[in-house]
This record gives structure tokens, C-alpha cells and sequence, in this order.
């Protein structure tokens, strides 16, 4: 073979590698050592049967420092709520960057009517009232649910919203719309 055959093969290998590694996209998890959370309080534990996603509810700069947000959070979902942490499993920033919250075994907490127990609760910061999930945030999203489904053994028909087990708005129609059209279901193929 050719010297010019073998270069250009060598191109069509580099390239077709490099493109389908871009799309297989890794994101960072921080661990609550590295927000320096506090242990959480003694809790009711549960069996994870089913993934709910919920938005934060309030405008949430992409900027923000995420650890005070969090050590912020906890402290007041103790102090003022009596929760044993933060309500969510798991919290993602606009920028997609992805932070444990309370202990996947400890049940979360809701200002709602519906019983927890059994969901791990994902939580996307912003308020999808007013603005659209920045694009880091839901390939975030996606790439979390998907991995925590196989961690637990969830299956995308137990996956839901917020919305779907109690009177609110959460996770705002921004997010919701790509759960009502099943393009988050798709998403996770």
C-alpha cells in the first residue's frame, strides 16, 4: 500500500474516532466532601424504585458558587425546614455541572404532597417558568438519569416529573415539555 493510502486511512481512523467520542460525553460528579456538606441527619431510608426531576423554582445565575449555594441549602433545609439535608439526591447547575445532594438512600424531602419514598430526586437549578434549560444543563441531565437508571435498575417507564405526582408547576413548562412530548424518554436511548 502506498504511503499517501496508509496517510489517508490513518486520517479516516483519527476522524471517525474523534467523532464518535464527542458524542459519548463524560461529566463530573462532586461529591458532597468536596462541598463540604455536613453528614445528613439521621433519616428515613428507602429502595429506589423510580427517577423524579424537578427545577429548582428560582432564578439561579450560571455563575453562582455552587458549594455556598449548597452549604446554604442545607443548613436551611435543617434549620428552617427540619429536613435531615438538602431535599434533592442529585442538583445540576446551569453550566452542567452535577452535585450530590442528600445520600441516594436517604429519602428526599418535599414542600408537596406526595410521599418521596422511592424516588431519587434529581433536581435541574434554575426556574423553567421563565427560561429555557440551558443545553450543558439537560445533556447533563440526560447523562445523569441514564447512568443512575443502570446504577438502581430504574426503567424509563418509572421516570417522571414532579408535576406528575403533585399539585405544582415544578419542573416548570420549559423542562416538562420535553417529558409530555416523550423527547427525554428518546433522550436516554
Amino acid at each position: 500500500m502506498s504511503p499517501v493510502k496508509i496517510a489517508f486511512l490513518f486520517y479516516l481512523i483519527i476522524f471517525f474516532a474523534s467523532c464518535s467520542s464527542s458524542k459519548k460525553q463524560e461529566f463530573t460528579i462532586h461529591t458532597r466532601a468536596e462541598w463540604n456538606a455536613v453528614d445528613s441527619l439521621v433519616s428515613k431510608n428507602h429502595d429506589i424504585t423510580r427517577i423524579t426531576i424537578h427545577h429548582g423554582g428560582e432564578t439561579f445565575a450560571p455563575d453562582k458558587d455552587m458549594k455556598k449555594y449548597l452549604i446554604n441549602l442545607q443548613s436551611w433545609s435543617r434549620r428552617e425546614k427540619k429536613w435531615s439535608d438538602v431535599p434533592y439526591h442529585w442538583l445540576i447547575s446551569p453550566k452542567g455541572e452535577i452535585f450530590q445532594g442528600r445520600p441516594d438512600s436517604v429519602a428526599g424531602d418535599t414542600n408537596t404532597t406526595y410521599d418521596p419514598s422511592g424516588h431519587l430526586l434529581i433536581c435541574a437549578l434554575g426556574n423553567f417558568e421563565e427560561i429555557e434549560i440551558p443545553e450543558k444543563q439537560y445533556e447533563a441531565l440526560i447523562w445523569l438519569t441514564k447512568k443512575l437508571m443502570k446504577e438502581h435498575k430504574v426503567t424509563a417507564d418509572s421516570i417522571a416529573t414532579h408535576k406528575d405526582f403533585a399539585e405544582t408547576q415544578c419542573p416548570g413548562t420549559n423542562l416538562y415539555k420535553f417529558f409530555e412530548n416523550g423527547q427525554f424518554i428518546r433522550d436516554l436511548d
